[in-house]
């Protein structure tokens, strides 16, 4: 057995001589070529740290440490007014577009299994002046529902047009907006709305029926769900006090001239 793992190694040698030459040309030139050392040292470097001591504090850049990086938009200092400034500057131009679900097919792989394919139809756009009218309008129709500054907002919902829409109108309005996968199980949800203290949900009609329904009664602040979809919900299955509304809906109620009148701009939203 010795002698025959011997002769392996004699035979196999000049094949390692041959990768051992090979890899040290081609490293070399690569390592002095591609400076090496320095992206490593790069990559190590430390990139960003706690602005205080405090449990929770937020981190900044090392390299805008104490101030934070400014752009070459005079006065756009936040979100809303970064958005604002592209409506101002792309106006008609297309800004979100959704394509309609047509209709699922079941699609046989190879191996067995089944995957849903989705037929979707053409693009619809909604133009920077369309979008900045529906987030004026569904921010305004949140406050017409009760919500507050700095009273937080949770979303969790697919990635769509009214996730953006929601997320804007928050910027603007000044509501805090926690953000939760809409791949998360029942448990996780849960968790995440209770930590929260979120008394407005946003929601699509398929996940407020296939996970929210079930754990809406572990939930404590939620006061208003919002869904999105043209889909009827049936509000008997609901927990007695919650209040659901379709997002088309809230959008209306914000689009009535009483509740328009207030806007974000005004000085009841700090």
């Amino acid at each position: 057995m010795k002698l025959k793992a011997e002769v392996y190694t004699f035979v196999l040698l000049p094949v390692y001589l041959l990768m051992f030459v090979y890899s040290t040309l081609t490293f070399l030139p690569w390592y002095l070529f591609t400076n090496a050392k320095k992206r490593k040292a790069m990559a190590k470097r430390l990139k960003a740290k706690p602005v205080s001591d405090v449990s929770g504090s937020p981190y900044r850049a090392v390299s805008h440490f104490d101030s934070l990086a400014t752009i070459d938009i005079p006065g756009a200092d936040t979100l809303d007014k970064l958005f604002q400034h592209a409506v101002g500057k792309f106006g008609t131009k297309d800004c979100l577009g959704t394509r309609e679900l047509l209709c699922e097919e079941n699609e046989k792989q190879p191996n067995g299994k089944v995957f849903k394919k989705l037929i979707l139809g053409e693009y619809k756009w909604l133009s920077y002046e369309e979008v900045n009218t529906r987030v004026n309008h569904f921010g305004s129709g949140l406050a017409a529902l009760g919500l507050k500054p700095r009273s937080t907002v949770a979303i969790f919902c697919e990635t769509k047009a009214e996730w953006m829409i929601t997320a804007q109108a928050c910027f603007r309005y000044n509501f805090p907006l926690v953000t939760l996968y809409a791949t998360l199980g029942e448990d996780a949800v849960t968790f995440g709305l209770n930590e929260s203290g979120a008394t407005h949900l946003i929601t699509s009609a398929e996940l407020l029926e296939t996970k929210l329904k079930c754990v809406l009664s572990q939930i404590s602040n939620i006061q208003h769900i919002i869904y999105v979809g043209k889909k009827t919900i049936e509000l008997s299955e609901y927990p007695t006090g919650l209040q659901i509304h379709n997002m088309e809906a809230v959008e209306d109620l914000g689009a009535k001239p009483e509740n328009c009148q207030k806007t974000p701009t005004s000085d009841t939203y700090p």
